[in-house]
């Protein structure tokens, strides 16, 4: 009977080391999966934020094509129109180079190749894409007559 109590002893004092050791990995792994989860939503809000960058420059190219179309020389002034733009997304200084792949026939097209990057705490991430942009002289037509009309109607008010 006494060899008995010695081994239900040993077994208890088994079972509460197994348990602790249990205890101990099981938070252990938990504490790492937590960790990288927030590395990975980190990494997600950076990525977020740099393809809104990459559309509000895609816009302000846009707006540039757009006003560029006035009279005289397209690319004198869409690089006039984009030297305005240039104090909000200084990535746009980029298209300087690249004014030779506007060109301008029936319709005006342009391709652009833009690097964006951005870099927080330890994380950065680098995106380069390439953007043709397409304008229709119809499409310059409409829009100036729209602006002309709304000019029009707030002089009458």
């Amino acid at each position: 009977m006494l060899n008995n109590k010695k081994s239900m002893i040993l077994a208890i004092i088994l079972l509460v080391l197994a348990t602790l050791a249990l205890t101990s990995l099981s938070l252990y792994t938990f504490y790492q999966r937590e960790r990288n989860i927030g590395e990975k939503i980190y990494v997600g809000k950076l990525l977020e934020q740099l393809y809104v960058k990459e559309e509000k420059i895609n816009l302000y190219i846009s707006m540039a094509m757009d006003d560029a179309s006035k009279e005289g020389d397209f690319v004198e002034n869409l690089k006039f129109e984009l030297e305005k733009y240039k104090v909000v997304a200084p990535e746009l200084s980029q298209l300087d180079e690249q004014m030779d792949n506007v060109k301008i026939g029936e319709k005006i097209e342009a391709e652009f190749e833009i690097k964006l990057g951005m870099s927080e705490d330890v994380f950065s991430a680098s995106h380069i894409y390439v953007k043709k942009f397409e304008k229709t002289w119809e499409s310059f037509i409409n829009v100036a007559s729209f602006f002309k009309k709304e000019r029009t109607q707030e002089e009458r008010k």
